[in-house]
């Protein structure tokens, strides 16, 4: 998931609190980030897939083009 920077924003320093006790909210929404890693993984095996399919069929031509019949 790739940030919108358009959709950020300065926050003046004066309106920055630290305060003792309080637990900081996570700014990662776990169930998007399970989603757009699965399918960044699916689309990786299909690249792969492509590349051994492509890499057997040089092979194939290859070898038929060294033989002389």
């Amino acid at each position: 998931m790739l940030v919108d920077e358009s959709a950020l924003t300065d926050i003046p320093e004066a309106a920055v609190r630290v305060r003792q006790g309080f637990l900081e909210g996570s700014n990662v929404n776990a169930l998007d980030s399970l989603i757009e890693m699965t399918t960044i993984q699916r689309s990786f095996e299909a690249v792969q897939r492509s590349v051994t399919t492509i890499d057997s069929m040089m092979e194939t031509i290859s070898n038929r083009l060294g033989r002389v019949e």
